[in-house]
C-alpha cells in the first residue's frame, strides 16, 4: 500500500493570553476618577480653606487689636491734642473778651464760640478714625475676606459656561479689593494729613501763643480795673480809663488770634475730614479701574457689544 503523502493539518500550539494590565473599558473606579479629574480643584480648594483660616484667626486677631496700629493711633492722639488746645484757647479767649465793657468785643467772642463748636465736630471725626482702625480690620479679615475666599471655592466647582461662576468670581474679587482698601484707608489718610500737620504746626502753636497773650492782657486789664480807691467817683474814672486802655490794646492781639483760630480750624477740617474722604474716593476709583467689567458673564457682554456694533442702521 503506497504511503499517503497528504499533509495532515496539525493542531496549533495554544496561545497563552495574559490578563490585561491597563484600565478596564469601564474606566477606573468612581473615587479614583473623581480625584484624578479634580486634583487641581481639590488642591486650590484646600489652599483657599487654609487662607480663610489664616485670615480669620492669626491675621484677623492681630489687625482687630489696637496694638497693631500704635503709630497711627499716636498720630491721631497728637491731632486730638491739637484740636483740644484750639478749643480751649478759643473758649478762653472768648470768655476773656466778654468782660470788656460795652459790645465792642461781642462779635469776636461769638465768632470764637462758633469756632469752638465746629472744632468739636473735627474732634468727633478724629475719634471716628481711631475706632474705624480696629472695626475695619475685624470686618475685613474676619468677615469679608473669608466670604470672598468661600465664593472663589464655590466658583471652582461650577461649570465653565455657567453664569454663576463669573458672578461669584467678580463678587469675590471686588470684596477682596474692598477689604484691602478699607484696611488701608485710615493709615493712608493719617500719613497724608500728618505731612500737612507738620507744615502748619508752627502756625498753630503761634495761634495758641497769640490767644494766650490776648487773654493775659485782658485779664490784667480787668484786674487793674478792679483796683483803686474806695471813692466811687475815683473808681468810676479808673474803670473808664481801664476800659479805654484795654480797647486800645485789643486790636493788636485779638484779631491776630482770631485769624489764627480760623486758619487752624481750616487745617483741622482738611486733615481730619476732607483727606479721609479723598483717600476713600481714590481707593474707590482704583477698584473701578481694576474691576472695569460687568458683574455678569463677560462673554455675554462682549457678544452684546459686538451685536450692537454690527447692527444695521435703520432706513431713513
Amino acid at each position: 500500500m503506497p504511503n499517503d503523502t497528504r499533509l495532515v493539518p496539525q493542531a496549533a500550539d495554544p496561545v497563552e493570553c495574559e490578563p490585561p494590565t491597563g484600565p478596564s473599558p469601564q474606566g477606573p473606579g468612581p473615587s479614583t476618577s473623581f480625584v484624578e479629574r479634580n486634583r487641581s480643584r481639590l488642591i486650590i480648594t484646600a489652599l483657599l480653606v487654609i487662607a480663610t483660616l489664616v485670615s480669620f484667626f492669626p491675621v484677623g486677631n492681630r489687625l482687630s487689636d489696637p496694638a497693631a496700629y500704635t503709630q497711627t493711633i499716636q498720630t491721631l492722639d497728637q491731632k486730638k491734642d491739637t484740636v483740644m488746645g484750639l478749643v480751649a484757647g478759643s473758649s478762653a479767649t472768648a470768655a476773656a473778651i466778654s468782660v470788656i465793657p460795652g459790645d465792642t468785643g461781642t462779635p469776636i467772642a461769638n465768632k470764637l464760640v462758633d469756632i469752638s463748636a465746629d472744632l468739636l465736630i473735627v474732634l468727633a471725626a478724629i475719634y471716628l478714625e481711631k475706632y474705624l482702625l480696629t472695626v475695619f480690620g475685624f470686618t475685613a479679615f474676619k468677615v469679608v475676606i473669608p466670604a470672598a475666599l468661600a465664593f472663589f471655592a464655590v466658583a471652582l466647582w461650577v461649570g465653565e459656561r455657567d453664569q454663576l461662576k463669573w458672578w461669584l468670581r467678580n463678587i469675590a474679587t471686588r470684596a477682596l479689593l474692598l477689604a484691602v482698601c478699607a484696611v488701608l484707608v485710615v493709615p493712608t489718610s493719617t500719613f497724608v494729613s500728618n505731612m500737612i500737620d507738620d507744615t502748619y504746626e508752627n502756625s498753630i502753636n503761634q495761634t495758641l501763643a497769640d490767644a494766650q497773650e490776648a487773654t493775659d492782657e485782658i485779664e490784667s486789664a480787668s484786674k487793674e480795673q478792679e483796683k483803686g480807691e474806695s471813692n466811687w467817683l475815683t473808681d468810676m474814672f479808673d474803670a473808664v480809663a481801664s476800659g479805654v486802655e484795654t480797647l486800645t490794646k485789643l486790636p493788636e492781639t485779638i484779631p491776630t488770634a482770631l485769624n489764627g483760630f480760623i486758619e487752624g480750624f481750616a487745617v483741622m477740617v482738611v486733615t481730619s475730614c476732607l483727606i479721609p474722604i479723598i483717600v476713600l474716593l481714590f481707593y474707590s476709583w482704583v477698584i473701578r479701574m481694576l474691576m472695569g467689567i460687568q458683574l455678569g458673564n463677560p462673554r455675554a457682554a462682549v457678544q452684546a457689544q459686538a451685536a450692537k456694533l454690527h447692527r444695521k442702521p435703520k432706513a431713513a
